[in-house]
């Protein structure tokens, strides 16, 4: 499990930062356009960043760097193939755990669930959208991803869609129970549009005169 991660990690980073960096100056230059309409905290920036870092690492991992899953799984049978059918990817992988170890298997299933943990957590913590939705967005994203795959030396499988939908309604869960125990912690990293809070302060303050 450790050789998967180290070898995650040495593959994507180079071509993380790349990505990231750019993200970055993009979103320095946005801020500094809307800084008038929009009060955004350093705690939600910072979360926002993090999120974007981490979106940049599995799009690196999973679209960009194709060497890096050929890597891993050398010669692997069904790599470029087409799976559509829900499940056939378990079975086909944990054939192989025989030759590649159980390890294999293990970093297959729980990878992909771990992978959109963040995606579901973030998702609904850094924007209002309702968690039903949130979980759409993850299994969308699978689906981007695996379309991407199409013209890639990859498998473009029904299976990790399944996988990353869950590991994104794992992510929901985990931010539901985060929100119901730290309610006032979780709203500081939403964004306030500072022209709702003049408009809400002026009718106050017009109500207030009306009495």
């Amino acid at each position: 499990m450790m050789y998967y991660i180290q070898t995650f990690i040495l593959h994507t980073l180079p071509i993380t930062a790349v990505i990231f960096l750019c993200v970055f100056l993009c979103r320095r230059i946005w801020l500094k356009k809307v800084k008038k309409s929009y009060n955004i905290s350093k705690i939600r920036e910072a979360a926002f960043m993090l999120f974007m870092a981490y979106m940049s690492a599995v799009s690196t991992a999973t679209v960009i760097s194709t060497n890096f899953v050929q890597g891993l799984t050398g010669s692997f049978g069904f790599l470029g193939n087409i799976n559509l059918i829900p499940f056939r990817q378990f079975y086909e992988v944990y054939s192989a755990s025989g030759v590649y170890g159980i390890s294999f298997f293990i970093a297959n299933i729980f990878g992909n669930i771990g992978l959109f943990v963040p995606v579901g957590f973030f998702i609904p913590l850094l924007w209002n959208v309702k968690i039903r939705r949130a979980v759409l967005f993850g299994c969308l994203i699978s689906c981007c991803i695996e379309i991407l795959q199409l013209p890639l030396v990859r498998v473009t499988d029904i299976d990790d869609v399944i996988l990353n939908t869950a590991g994104a309604a794992l992510g929901c869960l985990i931010y539901c129970v985060l929100r119901k125990f730290k309610g006032n912690f979780c709203n500081k990293f939403k964004i306030m549009y500072i022209a709702n809070i003049k408009y809400i302060s002026t009718m106050l303050v017009y109500f207030y005169y009306l009495r």
